[in-house]
C-alpha cells in the first residue's frame, strides 16, 4: 500500500471555495494540516474545513475555519492517530 507524505492539496468544502491543505496518509487513512501546521479537519455542520484540537488522541473540530486565525489552545504539529476517511 503505497502512500502521500506531505502533499500540498486542493480540498473541497461544501459550498465554500477549495482550500489548500498540506495532506499525507492513504487512500483509506489521511491528515490534514494548514500551511502554517496546525491540524486541520473538514467540519460536517459547518461544510468546512476548521483548526483541529487533540482529544483523547484524535482531532475534532474547533468550529473555527482555517481561514481565520487559529484558536490560542491549539498547537501545531499535534498527532493524531490516523482516522478512515471512508468511514
Amino acid at each position: 500500500m503505497s502512500g502521500v507524505i506531505s502533499q500540498m492539496a486542493s480540498m473541497g468544502q461544501g459550498k465554500r471555495p477549495d482550500e489548500e491543505l498540506i495532506v499525507s496518509g492513504t487512500g483509506a487513512y489521511a491528515s490534514c494540516e494548514t500551511v502554517g501546521g496546525f491540524a486541520a479537519v473538514y467540519d460536517d455542520f459547518l461544510e468546512r474545513f476548521c483548526y483541529a484540537r487533540l482529544v483523547s488522541g484524535a482531532h475534532e473540530s474547533t468550529g473555527v475555519p482555517v481561514t481565520s486565525p487559529p484558536p490560542p489552545d491549539i498547537l501545531r504539529k499535534a498527532k493524531n492517530r490516523m482516522r478512515s476517511v471512508g468511514a
